[in-house]
Parts: structure tokens; sequence; C-alpha cells
């Protein structure tokens, strides 16, 4: 999952010679199952960047 996310926002870097930093975000849902997230970003920009957000399937 971890080489998906990074794949995907290399794609959207193109070339560049990038500082790609990432780090994982642990979450919980309502009903306290434990979930983790998944940040990479370019630490050579400054200001607003562009980003992915992608969300768990909700359970009924």
């Amino acid at each position: 999952m971890r080489a998906l996310f990074a794949c995907l926002f290399l794609a959207f870097c193109g070339l560049s010679q990038a500082a790609i930093k990432t780090q994982e975000i642990p979450y919980h849902s309502p009903d306290g199952t434990r979930f983790i997230g998944y940040y990479a970003y370019d630490d050579s920009q400054q200001g607003p960047r562009p980003g992915v957000v992608m969300v768990h399937e909700g359970r009924r």
C-alpha cells in the first residue's frame, strides 16, 4: 500500500529532484478500529501543495 502511494505521488511530481518526506499517521474510526494513513510530500516546496485523500469504505 505504501508503494502505491509513493508511486502516485512521484507520478504527479514528474522528474524533478524532490526531497520526498513520508510519514505514517495513525487514526481511529468511531467504533475504535485502528487505521494507518500515509502522508508523502515534497519538502523542497513551500506554501500550499496539491494532495490526495483516500478514505476507507464505511461499514454498516
